[in-house]
């Protein structure tokens, strides 16, 4: 049987999706550093507000003795099992490791238990605490072997608790341990206690097992969407590929009818060759954009090696200078701030370029005559922020959440500029998040957009683009 499935549930030791038994492990060893304060706490209340006659030398032994065990189980998790979450052996030794911890933690307290008035404690019920730990960390069977250890372990606290042959431990003074209770009615104690182990066992376990079929199904499903989403993107990408050399032909076409037969051409002819350009166009960019789409989902992890030193003022200048003339004609005015001084950040020269070609374009696309377009730079600590804002007509309220979506377009954009392939604004968040960056947007209708990008100056990849 497989350890790992492909939906990445831990099958043989039923832990959940995304988390390996070694980090359950890791997890148990924390838990359990607020135990032994715990155990600290409790016994300076009890001894020094409670006044209660506890033996607080031996309760102190076994929190020492816990802090100890902690200690070398941290040591080992450091040592034996950094790294090897999905390793066959490591999980073995781990499922070992688990029963270790768990089985020695139900020996201790049992030996605090003992310490501190035997089967009497008002806190012996504190053993179903590692029996639900058990069946989250463990398979079913496991942990009703360890209510069973329980269940002896507390047999062997009724011996300790009644022999003539070990001392006693009464949490009260004047306790007359031997009259207190007849042999029936601690059998019954027993019963009830045994009888509430087992149905915890059962009833965690339980639960864990049903949560652990609908994350399987669940992750199941996942892998069949991001399966069928491959797909599309494969044949989205080889579609806009085997269409932009014959478009491309047909836009070259155009243009040298256009040209040659300028002077032969009626003014309708003419006007449906503009049109023709027009819509080609308008493909041609949709073809682009989906094959930048489908390269970004396809594309390996970023690596540092890869960036290289971009000065942002520079490549905002080159834009800027470029855009400007399509809102020259329009009479935009353009403004563009930034410091004197800007420290280079480590980024990808062609993401830069893309993203701020696409939200600059767009803001003097959606800009009316006589707007204002302004673009701001500023250095926040170890961040660099651009905004690059527009008096345009904005984006209503409704599509905020929408804005990003593949293929989405606001509706008063549509009005105000029939083409448009609605992937610009997702291909630059994407490429923003591939980077480990982060966009921001605030509108109005009818007064304008403010994109705010926010870059680190060493960059931080996302967790699941680390390298």
């Amino acid at each position: 049987m497989a350890l790992i499935s492909r939906s990445g549930i831990n099958r043989q030791f039923w832990l959940p999706s995304g988390t390996s038994l070694i980090d359950g492990v890791r997890w148990l060893t924390r838990l359990r550093w607020l135990a032994i304060a715990g155990v600290l706490i409790a016994l300076g209340v009890g001894v020094h507000f409670l006044k209660l006659p506890l033996f607080w030398q031996g309760i102190l032994g076994v929190a020492l003795g816990l802090t100890l065990l902690n200690l070398i189980y941290w040591a080992i998790l450091r040592t034996r099992f950094a790294g090897r979450e999905k390793e066959e052996g490591a999980i073995t030794s781990a499922n070992f490791f688990a029963h270790f911890q768990i089985s020695l933690d139900l020996i201790l307290l049992t030996l605090l238990l003992y310490f501190a008035g035997g089967v009497f404690n008002p806190f012996r019920f504190f053993y179903i605490f590692h029996i639900i730990i058990a069946s989250i960390l463990l398979k079913r069977r496991d942990c009703f072997l360890q209510a069973g250890f329980a269940v002896i372990l507390f047999v062997g606290l009724i011996f300790l608790s009644y022999s003539a042959h070990f001392n006693h431990f009464p949490l009260y003074r004047d306790f007359d341990l031997y009259t207190l209770l007849k042999w029936d009615q601690v059998l019954i104690r027993f019963v009830a206690f045994a009888v509430t182990l087992f149905v915890a066992a059962f009833l965690s376990s339980s639960i864990m097992e049903r949560l652990r079929e609908k994350e399987e199904r669940l992750a199941d499903a996942y892998q069949e969407v991001v399966k069928r989403e491959k797909i599309k993107s494969d044949f989205a990408r080889t579609v806009a590929h085997e269409l932009r050399s014959p478009m491309s032909a047909i836009m070259n076409f155009i243009h040298a009818v256009r040209l040659s037969e300028k002077d032969k051409l009626s003014d309708k002819s003419q006007e449906f060759l503009e049109r023709a350009l027009t819509r080609g166009q308008g493909l041609i960019d949709l073809i682009r954009d989906l094959l930048d789409l489908s390269r970004l989902e396809a594309a390996e992890p970023p690596k540092l090696e890869e960036l290289e030193e971009v000065d942002l003022i520079a490549e905002l200048e080159l834009i800027l200078s470029v855009e400007k003339t399509s809102g020259d004609a329009k009479g935009v005015a353009v403004y563009f701030n930034h410091p004197p001084l800007l420290p280079r950040i480590r980024y990808s020269r062609a993401a830069i370029q893309q993203i701020f070609s696409n939200l600059i374009s767009n803001a003097f696309r959606y800009t009316p005559a006589g707007g204002v377009i302004r673009v701001e730079v500023t250095r926040e600590d170890h961040q660099v922020k651009c905004r690059v804002s527009d008096t345009g007509i904005g984006i209503p309220k409704e599509a905020l959440s929408q804005i990003f979506s593949e293929f989405y377009r606001a509706p008063n954009a549509k009005q105000f500029s029939p083409i448009g392939t609605g992937l610009g604004l997702s291909i630059t968040k994407a490429l923003i998040n591939r980077y480990g960056g982060e966009i921001k947007v605030e509108s109005e209708t009818g007064k304008g957009t403010t994109f705010t990008v926010i870059f680190d100056l060493e960059p931080k990849f996302p967790a699941h683009q680390t390298n």
